[in-house]
């Protein structure tokens, strides 16, 4: 494991990036113990000198940023290579562990803040419910779901544009995964797991090949009435190309589409799931639903299959059900349910590949 570095952080472009909305302005903050420090991003090809509790980051870590033509937040390409803890140096050697994309504020606690020029919708205005709070666990810093199916839910909060669904704890690194991307003013479906490879390697994973492509929800929607249908989006197939990726991250020759997709977002009412075996303990609470169908026709109708996912208030995602259209009607194929708080908080999410 590397166990120090040159105290300067240069503005360059690296192989492995993530590449945050173009039209935000960014900051870096980095909140490692030894990390106290905020500041906006100077011009490209400036260096900036770190010194013990002062610099933009002091975790061992190595951060290159660039910005195109001196100016902030135009053309901006985010990279971060950071070395990584002991535990995950003994399963790989350095060579690997220096390629690794580690999502900042995930692992070594360096978080990056990225504020748009225009504002960030994470507040909404009266009377509008805000999907970013709905669709997470309130405590998911200390808490977690599980249900009947003992299939574990974990929460990674909303920071930087992303927020994680994370399916499995194996000895402190989270995966597989759900990765939602947002934006000023829309919730998309980006990077979910490759069942089954994903439950035991994450170099195997789906994602779409923008991760604006399908837009879920809008951030910002009306409160209404039980029964109501809150937002509706449809995605036009040649908008909802994905490709497999795996083994050892491998992006896959072939592109698929989902086709004609509809997304709606629905007041359900009050819910209560924890009449199951062992029994839930959520209790009942307001419910939204995403009604997410896709293979549909050239009307965005007769949708081949749909998913639908019920956020509970306060507990985010508690009931995830597929169906598949048969004879005109929709007929219940899958479902999980996460009716169950228990202690312990979310492991890092650990994504050994690029970010696509």
């Amino acid at each position: 494991m590397r166990t120090g570095y040159t105290p300067s952080i240069y503005f360059q472009r690296l192989p492995y990036c993530a590449k945050p909305h173009p039209s935000m302005r960014h900051t870096i903050s980095a909140v490692c113990s030894d990390c106290i420090s905020t500041r906006d991003l100077p011009a490209s090809g400036t260096a900036v000198s770190t010194g013990p509790r002062s610099g933009l980051c002091q975790c061992k870590s190595h951060c290159r940023l660039r910005v195109d033509g001196g100016k902030v937040g135009l053309g901006f390409d985010l990279c971060a290579q950071l070395s990584v803890k002991p535990k995950l140096a003994q399963k790989e050697n350095e060579s690997k562990t220096m390629r690794k994309l580690i999502l900042p504020a995930l692992l070594c606690g360096f978080a990056l803040t990225m504020m748009p020029a225009l504002g960030r919708a994470l507040t909404c205005p009266a009377g509008d419910d805000n999907m970013l709070d709905w669709m997470t666990l309130d405590t998911a810093t200390t808490q977690h779901l599980n249900g009947p199916q003992s299939l574990p839910l974990y929460t990674v909060l909303p920071a930087s544009g992303l927020f994680w669904w994370i399916k499995g704890d194996h000895s402190g690194e989270g995966y597989p995964w759900d990765v939602q991307y947002n934006d000023s003013t829309n919730i998309y479906q980006w990077i979910t797991d490759y069942d089954p490879y994903s439950y035991t390697d994450p170099h195997y994973f789906k994602a779409f090949d923008s991760e604006t492509g399908m837009p879920w929800t809008p951030i910002c929607i009306p409160a209404g009435s039980a029964g109501e249908r809150l937002s509706s989006i449809t995605v036009a197939s040649a908008q909802t190309g994905y490709h497999e990726y795996g083994p050892n991250c491998t992006k896959g020759s072939q592109q698929f589409y989902l086709g004609n997709t509809v997304n709606q977002v629905w007041n359900y009412g009050n819910l209560n799931i924890d009449d199951t075996t062992p029994a839930g303990n959520l209790g009942t609470h307001p419910d939204l639903q995403l009604s997410y169908r896709y293979s549909c026709d050239s009307s965005y109708a007769n949708c081949s299959y749909e998913e639908v996912y019920d956020f509970m208030q306060g507990y985010g995602e508690v009931r995830w059900t597929y169906y598949t259209l048969q004879s005109g009607s929709y007929v219940q194929q899958s479902q999980t349910v996460f009716n169950q708080l228990v202690s312990g908080g979310s492991p890092a999410p650990y994504f050994p590949c690029t970010m696509p």
